[in-house]
């Protein structure tokens, strides 16, 4: 099973609660921060047409720009 089918969030709310509980295991030690953050996957979120992904190192939105094909912080 993929971290994403294990994570199971979809939202905005659900995404940042999730990456809060997986920064607190991080700073306590019970968890590396690659174990954390690397799947990007885990942290994409599709609104309609756009995508956001929440940059697990550094806690901020990225958006999708398709006419530049380039991540920009939000």
């Amino acid at each position: 099973m993929s971290a994403t089918a294990k994570m199971g969030a979809r939202t905005q709310a659900e995404l940042e609660r999730q990456y809060r509980e997986r920064k607190a295991r991080v700073d306590r030690g019970d968890m590396t921060p690659e174990a954390a953050f690397a799947n990007m996957d885990d942290w994409l979120l599709q609104l309609g047409p756009r995508q956001a992904v929440l940059l697990g190192p550094l806690g901020q939105w990225l958006w999708y720009d398709p006419l530049h094909k380039d991540w920009v912080f939000a």
